[in-house]
C-alpha cells in the first residue's frame, strides 16, 4: 500500500463512527474490546464508489447557480471528501477543515467559492470590454482595466461640443429677449435719444401734417370674408396693412445692454412720422424704429402726451408705406376687427390677431384722464401697444392701447379712436405737447372712503396746492379745502374731474362746490365762480 492510500484510509477511519464485535465478548473481561484495522494489513474495507458528478443547473439571468456541495459525513463543514470524487485536487490536508482548489470544467461565470456563498456576475458583458485571458471574472490571475476605445472618446468630444453649443444659444436667447435686438446683425449709424427742436427753437419750426380720414367704401357692408363690396379678407388686410406697422424699441440708457421696452408703431406719413404710445416711450433716452422687413432707423421723440397716453416718433426717411385711416366715428358693434403688432417684442413681430368691436365709447381712466374707447376681443398683448385695430376695409380705426387692456379678463381690449386721437397727435406734431386743456388751477388728491369716515368730512378732491396766478386762488379758494362738485357733478377722483373739463376749454366759467372746516364744531360749504386755465 502506497503512501497515498494509507493517507486517504486514515481519513475514513476517523470518519467511520465504531461497529460492534460480531461475537460476544470472552468471558472474564470487564468490555469488549473492538478491533482497529491496522496500516498496511489486507483486513482494510473496500472504498466507496465515487459519487456522480452533479448535474450542471440551467443559466440563470443573474449568473450561474454554484455546483452543490459534496454530500456525506462531511456536510456540516468543509472537509476533504473522499479519494475520486471528481473536480477535486487530493493532498496531504492536515486539519480537514480548508477550502479545496476547485479545478472543475464549470467556471464560466463565477470565480472559487468564497466563505459566505457565491458570488454571481452578471452575464450582460461586453465582450469587447474582457479579456479571457486575464480577468478574474473568467480565472486569470489578474484583472486589467477596460480598455478606452478611440469611439469612445470621439463621442465624448462630439459630447461635450454639443453641450457648449446648447450652452451659446440659451445665453443668445436670453439676451434678445431681455434686448429685444439681434446682437449679430449690422448696426446702422445714428442712435440718437435728443428731441426734436420745438417750435420756435428752430427757424422753421414743425408743420402738422394733413391727414386724411376716410369713410367706409362701398355699401359699407361685411360679409367676413372678403367677397361684399370693397371688403377684403384677413390675409388681403395683412398684405395691405403690415408694411405700415413698426417696432419700436425705447431704451432706458445709453447701452445696449440696459432695459428697454418694445411696443409697435403705425406709419403716419410717408416722410417717418410714426404713432405709438406714451406708456412705450416715456423715461427713455434713445428710440429704434424697425419696419417689416427688418430695416432698422433711429428716431427722436416728437412729443408725448401721458393723460391721452399717445406720442410721435420722427425717423429722416421717405418713401415709407403710411397707412389708411378710416372714420372710427362709423364703427358699429359687430364689425370685424383685426389687429397687427408685436405681442411680446421684435421675436413675434408683425403678429396678426382677428376678432369683432364689442362695444363702443367705453371710458377708460389713464393717468387721471379719461378716454372713450372701442371695446375689441382680438387680443391686443403687451408689445402690442401703439398698434393700429383695422376694419373690414383695411382702414386703421384706432390705436392699441395694452396699458388700458383689462388683464383680469379674457377677450377684453381696448382702443383709441383714431378720430379722437388725430387732433392730439397733429398738436404733439406742430406743439410737441398738448395745450389748450382746461384745468382748475390746483394740486388735489382724492379723499379716501376710510379718511372720510375717520375725520367726517365729505369725499372729493382735497386741495393740496394753488397754482400761482390761477384764479381759484383769488376766488377764495385756498390749502385744506375739499372741492366736491364741479359743474354740479360730483368729482371723487382726479379722473372724474378729468372726464368733466374735457368738455371746457382754458377761459370758460365755471362752478365748483367747496368744503371747508372752519373749526373743531364748525364745517363751511359754499360755491364760488372760476375761470379756467390752460395746460
Amino acid at each position: 500500500m502506497n503512501e497515498y492510500e494509507k493517507d486517504q484510509l486514515e481519513r475514513e477511519e476517523a470518519l467511520t463512527p465504531p461497529q460492534p464485535e460480531d461475537t460476544a465478548p470472552a468471558e472474564g473481561t470487564a468490555a469488549a474490546e473492538t478491533a482497529q484495522p491496522q496500516s498496511g494489513q489486507g483486513n482494510s474495507q473496500p472504498l466507496p464508489p465515487p459519487p456522480s458528478p452533479p448535474r450542471q443547473p440551467p443559466y440563470q439571468s443573474g449568473g450561474y447557480y454554484p455546483p452543490p456541495r459534496p454530500q456525506g459525513p462531511w456536510q456540516g463543514g468543509w472537509q476533504q471528501p473522499p479519494a475520486g470524487y471528481p473536480g477535486w485536487q487530493p493532498g496531504p490536508y492536515t486539519t480537514g477543515w480548508q477550502q479545496p482548489q476547485w479545478q472543475g470544467p464549470n467556471t464560466t461565470g463565477w470565480g472559487p467559492q468564497q466563505p459566505g456563498g457565491y458570488q454571481p456576475q452578471s452575464s450582460r458583458r461586453r465582450a469587447e470590454d474582457l479579456d479571457d485571458a486575464d480577468d478574474p471574472i473568467v480565472g486569470g490571475p489578474e484583472g486589467k482595466k477596460k480598455k478606452h476605445r478611440p469611439l469612445g472618446v470621439v463621442l465624448k468630444l462630439i459630447g461635450a461640443a454639443a453641450a457648449l453649443a446648447v450652452v451659446t444659444m440659451a445665453g443668445y436667447g436670453i439676451y434678445a429677449a431681455a434686448t429685444g435686438e439681434n446682437p449679430l446683425a449690422e448696426k446702422l449709424p445714428g442712435q440718437s435719444g435728443s428731441v426734436l427742436p420745438r417750435p420756435g427753437e428752430s427757424a422753421g419750426g414743425n408743420q402738422a401734417p394733413d391727414i386724411a380720414i376716410n369713410g367706409k367704401p362701398g355699401n359699407g357692408e361685411d360679409w367676413f370674408d372678403g367677397s361684399e363690396g370693397d371688403t377684403l379678407s384677413n390675409t388681403a388686410i395683412f398684405k395691405k396693412v403690415s408694411p405700415s406697422v413698426v417696432g419700436i424699441v425705447a431704451r432706458l440708457g445709453d447701452s445696449i445692454y440696459g432695459s428697454a421696452s418694445q411696443g409697435s408703431g403705425i406709419i403716419m406719413t410717408e416722410d417717418g412720422y410714426i404713432i405709438t404710445n406714451a406708456h412705450v416711450v416715456d423715461g427713455a433716452s434713445s428710440y429704434e424704429v424697425v419696419l417689416t422687413g427688418g430695416e432698422s432707423y433711429s428716431a427722436q421723440l416728437v412729443g408725448a402726451d401721458l393723460k391721452t397716453d399717445l406720442a410721435v416718433l420722427k425717423v429722416d426717411q421717405t418713401g415709407l408705406a403710411c397707412a389708411e385711416f378710416g372714420d372710427s366715428d362709423q364703427v358699429e358693434v359687430g364689425e370685424r376687427a383685426c389687429v397687427i403688432g408685436n405681442p411680446g417684442g421684435l421675436r413675434f413681430q408683425n403678429s396678426l390677431t382677428v376678432g369683432y368691436i364689442s362695444a363702443l365709447k367705453r371710458t377708460i381712466n389713464t393717468g387721471g384722464y379719461s378716454i372713450d374707447c372701442i371695446q375689441t376681443d382680438a387680443a391686443i398683448n403687451p408689445g402690442n401697444s401703439g398698434g393700429p385695430l383695422i376694419n373690414a376695409y383695411g382702414q386703421v380705426i384706432g390705436i392699441s392701447s395694452a396699458k388700458i387692456a383689462l388683464t383680469d379678463y379674457e377677450g377684453i381690449c381696448f382702443a383709441i379712436p383714431i378720430t379722437d386721437a388725430m387732433p392730439i397727435l397733429r398738436q404733439l406734431i406742430a406743439d410737441g405737447k398738448v395745450s389748450g386743456r382746461a384745468m382748475l388751477g390746483v394740486s388735489a388728491k382724492a379723499v379716501k372712503a376710510t379718511e372720510a369716515e375717520f375725520y367726517e368730512i365729505p369725499m372729493g378732491l382735497w386741495v393740496v396746492g394753488l397754482t400761482p396766478g390761477a384764479d381759484i386762488g383769488t376766488k377764495g379758494v385756498r390749502e385744506g379745502d375739499i372741492i366736491t362738485h364741479v359743474a354740479d357733478t360730483p368729482v371723487f377722483s382726479l379722473d372724474a374731474c378729468s372726464s368733466v373739463l374735457k368738455d371746457y376749454a382754458p377761459g370758460d366759467v365755471v362752478t365748483i362746490t367747496v368744503f371747508r372746516r372752519e373749526s373743531s364744531m364748525t364745517d363751511n360749504t359754499f360755491k364760488v365762480d372760476i375761470t379756467l386755465q390752460g395746460s
